[in-house]
């Protein structure tokens, strides 16, 4: 059976849970009214048989992992997928500066430390400062950066379409084994 790369990803989100639903407890609790030797006999046999299956289903889940792990190196996906993680950054980066603050203009920069200079107090401040913060960024720098953002998230969206492509129009073989098992856990 052929199935592409978007359907491969839903199979394994479902396997995963799947997984995750098969009890494999060990111990079971028996009252008065039970035959202890009876009920550990049953919830063994149903402890093995949930054991095989969530080995199948761990077997399964790796088959398919395999496949579309070679099919996304084979497509460009892997590629794209770091392209995506780099503009990420990228973008993080450009967001951090497009929303810095902008620099004190030369004039009043130099007003305010030429008035630490001289020892005049601020009456408007709490606290008498000695230094003058400001960023060094001009709301030209800040513009660039914002048209730079906007630029970065244009690019991601096109390789994360490109993406989305190739996971539609790649696809990957199920073996028949795989096929039978998941169609007997409800899956396919």
């Amino acid at each position: 059976m052929r199935i592409s790369l978007r359907k491969a990803n839903a199979i394994q989100a479902s396997i995963n849970e799947a997984i995750k639903s098969i009890d494999t407890n060990a111990e079971i609790s028996i009252n008065e009214f039970q035959v202890g030797e009876d009920a550990i006999t049953k919830a063994k046999e149903v402890l093995m048989t949930n054991i095989t299956r969530k080995t199948e289903m761990l077997s399964t889940l790796n088959d398919v992992r395999a496949k579309v792990c070679g099919a996304n190196h084979g497509s460009g996906v892997n590629e794209r997928l770091t392209d995506v993680a780099n503009l990420d950054k990228l973008i993080q980066l450009a967001n951090t500066l497009a929303s810095a603050n902008v620099r004190e203009e030369p004039e009043v920069l130099s007003g305010k430390l030429l008035k630490i200079a001289n020892g005049t107090p601020d009456r408007n401040s709490y606290f008498n400062t000695t230094e003058v913060k400001t960023s060094v960024l001009s709301i030209d720098d800040i513009m660039t950066f914002k048209k730079e953002l906007a630029e970065l998230k244009n690019r991601k969206l096109k390789v994360q379409d490109e993406i989305l492509e190739l996971n539609i129009r790649t696809e990957i073989e199920l073996s028949d084994s795989t096929v039978e098992i998941l169609t007997r856990e409800g899956i396919l």
